[in-house]
């Protein structure tokens, strides 16, 4: 359960210190959208746990992101790509927020030297409903992305999939015989979004929104483990579909009956490959 925003804005407004372990710990049942932004930028690094370092830590960032170069060659693709998120929903189409998540993400691509991809529009998507300061907004951004590079290092998509076929072979081996005999569904191409783009576009924005909160308080290392959960909640739904139904659109756009389930049976299922490694 939750806690309730007062005893986050408690935490929040501690005169000399946020303790961070126990906003993260609050964080992992779920943050009140009111104070979503805040504790992330808390949780990613971006403010400092210190209010006497706060003010200047802000002003920091806000200089040596003034400072950045926000022009680059694939900035129509990420206004293209970020509209077509959601495409029924007013804020992916608002002007201000498209051209401020354009900002940050040329920003970033010229202060790091990496390459534009699109399921960066997908990372950035969660942060910019939560943040709506730029500079805060690029500083969560590159923090997240610091943090997924690391768990991907030396991986490429395709070995990431198949690390992730691994696992489905073990725990759900006839849904994963049933997706690989379907010739409509490409099974790295699905599951490669599934995994890089965060299922910013496969889940309602509420449940998208509390799996960050999870995210940011324990670890993108997670994420798989929620991916295949979700699996498994939907493994009967999935295996009753016929040939008429669409097999690739169903596992395309979820509809989850509790994403709270999800989450507990994500940690059961990381403590089982954990128990099955020693």
């Amino acid at each position: 359960m939750a806690a309730p925003i007062e005893d986050f804005e408690e935490l929040l407004s501690s005169e000399v210190t946020v303790p961070i372990e126990t906003l993260r710990e609050f964080a992992l049942q779920g943050i009140p959208e009111k104070v979503r932004g805040e504790v992330w930028l808390y949780l990613l690094d971006v403010v400092p746990p210190s209010k006497a370092s706060a003010v200047s830590a802000a002003k920091e960032l806000e200089l040596s992101y003034e400072a950045l170069d926000k022009s680059f060659v694939d900035g129509h693709r990420v206004t293209f790509e970020w509209q077509r998120l959601r495409s029924d929903a007013a804020f992916f189409q608002d002007d201000v927020v498209r051209k401020k998540v354009k900002n940050v993400m040329g920003a970033y691509y010229n202060c790091t030297g990496r390459e534009y991809n699109r399921n960066h529009v997908k990372i950035i998507a969660p942060l910019a409903m939560a943040i709506s300061d730029e500079a805060q907004l690029f500083g969560a951004f590159k923090s997240v992305m610091e943090k997924l590079s690391l768990l991907v290092q030396d991986t490429t998509p395709h070995k990431k999939t198949t690390n992730f076929a691994r696992i489905m072979r073990a725990r759900l081996p006839s849904m994963l015989a049933q997706i690989e005999e379907d010739d409509d569904v490409d099974f790295h191409n699905i599951f490669n979004n599934w995994l890089e783009g965060m299922l910013t576009t496969n889940l309602p924005v509420e449940d998208v929104q509390l799996l960050w909160d999870v995210y940011v308080a324990k670890g993108f290392w997670f994420h798989p483990y929620v991916c295949m959960s979700i699996l498994e909640q939907l493994a009967d739904r999935i295996e009753e579909l016929d040939q008429q139904e669409d097999l690739k659109h169903f596992i395309s756009f979820l509809h989850v009956p509790s994403i709270h389930e999800v989450l507990v049976n994500a940690d059961n299922i990381y403590s089982a490959q954990e128990v099955e490694a020693c």
